[in-house]
């Protein structure tokens, strides 16, 4: 048994609903913008988080093309020159040395040195 209608019409655009008992909206447009608008709302909070991730991870991959290896190490002013953030990343996990490992997406850094990171491109993103 179909619960009773709440709303009679579109809570987008006002235009009276026909159809199933439990329809929302009176079209795939409305649905579409009632979710953009809600997506919207969010949107500024992690915007800022978001960006620095990319360019993380874009500076990363630069190095890692001009590169060409798996493994390579890179000095951490050179990336900070370059906008790299190291306090942001997408997880991080410990080795069996208590060596902390940082990731953004498909690419993992640790401290080597004071001055210098090691970089690892991984297969798939952690």
């Amino acid at each position: 048994m179909a619960l009773p209608r709440t709303t009679t019409f579109c809570p987008i655009c006002g235009i009276k609903l026909h159809g199933r008992l439990d329809k929302i909206f009176c079209s795939d447009t409305c649905k579409s913008r009632y979710h953009r608008n809600k997506n919207d709302e969010r949107r500024p909070v992690t915007r800022t988080i978001d960006s620095i991730l990319h360019r993380n991870w874009k500076i990363l991959s630069e190095h890692h093309t001009a590169i060409g290896k798996k493994k390579f190490f890179v000095s951490l002013a050179l990336l900070s020159r370059k906008g790299f953030h190291p306090n942001y990343y997408t997880t991080s996990s410990e080795n069996s040395q208590q060596k902390k490992y940082f990731y953004v997406y498909d690419f993992a850094w640790m401290m080597f040195s004071d001055k210098e990171l090691m970089v690892i491109k991984l297969e798939k993103p952690k």
